[in-house]
């Protein structure tokens, strides 16, 4: 990773920042969501191809967990710092 990109850009690519097992365990959730859209998950095109996705943590309550697995964790922390506790 670049960190001036971060910097500069507001923006960086984190190369394998989910990691193979996180998402083999989103897999079934994302697509039983996407399949039974009866929260108004998905948004299609006119071919229908999902576009964009809403209210997934709501929807999918596994992904509020995705930013707590390492190495984006860990990103985060470095970026954002660690919160003081009072």
């Amino acid at each position: 990773m670049d960190e001036w990109s971060l910097a500069r850009d507001r923006f960086c690519i984190l190369g394998a920042a989910v990691s193979s097992e996180v998402v083999s365990r989103l897999i079934v959730p994302c697509k039983d969501a996407f399949v039974d859209d009866a929260n108004g998950v998905q948004a299609r095109s006119s071919r229908g191809h999902v576009y964009v996705a809403r209210n997934l943590i709501e929807s999918i309550p596994e992904v509020s967990t995705v930013w707590q697995q390492e190495p984006l964790h860990s990103f985060l922390r470095e970026q954002l710092g660690e919160k003081q506790r009072d």
